[in-house]
C-alpha cells in the first residue's frame, strides 16, 4: 500500500463493481489524519442534521450540539425565527448554553455576565462605562451560522 492515505491506488479494489469490490483500507477507520480530512471536506461543508423544529416550539427554546467538536446552538428568537449560533461567548470563550432547554429573553455568559439577545446581539457588559468603554458591542455578538428546515427536521451548515 503506498503512504499517502489518499492515493487513488489505495482504492482500486473499492471501486470494483459492488459484487467485486473490497471494503475501505482499515486506516479509513483509525487514522487521524483521514478524520481530520473527512471533517475538513465532508461534514464542515454540508448540512448536518441537528434535531426537529418541535423541539424548539417557544421564543427562548434551544438545542445546543456538538458538530466535529464545535458546539452549535439553534435557538427561536424573540421574533419565533429559528437562528443558529454559536454558543460560546465572544470575552472568554465560555459555553453559555448546553443540551436542550429553555432560556428567557436572553443569553448571558455565568463567567462575565456577558448578555445576548436571542438574535445573538451583544446587548450588555458589566461595568461597560469603567472597563470597556470603546467596545464595539455590533463586533462582538455570537457567530451566525446557516440553519434551515426541511419536513420539521432543523439542519445547520457550518462552513
Amino acid at each position: 500500500m503506498n503512504l499517502d492515505i489518499l492515493d487513488p491506488k489505495n482504492f482500486v479494489d473499492v471501486r470494483k463493481p459492488y459484487l467485486e469490490a473490497s471494503g475501505l483500507p482499515g486506516y479509513c477507520y483509525t487514522s487521524e489524519d483521514w478524520y481530520r480530512r473527512e471533517i475538513e471536506t465532508i461534514f464542515m461543508k454540508d448540512w448536518i442534521l441537528v434535531g426537529r423544529a418541535d423541539q424548539i416550539p417557544n421564543v427562548g427554546d434551544y438545542i445546543v450540539e456538538d458538530i466535529c467538536g464545535e458546539a452549535v446552538m439553534v435557538v427561536r428568537d424573540n421574533h419565533h425565527q429559528i437562528r443558529a449560533l454559536s454558543p460560546i461567548c465572544r470575552h472568554r470563550g465560555t459555553q453559555l448554553l448546553r443540551a436542550v432547554g429553555k432560556t428567557q429573553k436572553a443569553l448571558t455568559c455565568p463567567y462575565h455576565d456577558w448578555t445576548y439577545d436571542l438574535e445573538g446581539s451583544l446587548v450588555s457588559v458589566p461595568e461597560e462605562d469603567a472597563e470597556f468603554q470603546n467596545l464595539d458591542k455590533t463586533c462582538f455578538g455570537l457567530k451566525p451560522a446557516a440553519v434551515d428546515i426541511w419536513r420539521s427536521m432543523l439542519f445547520v451548515h457550518p462552513d
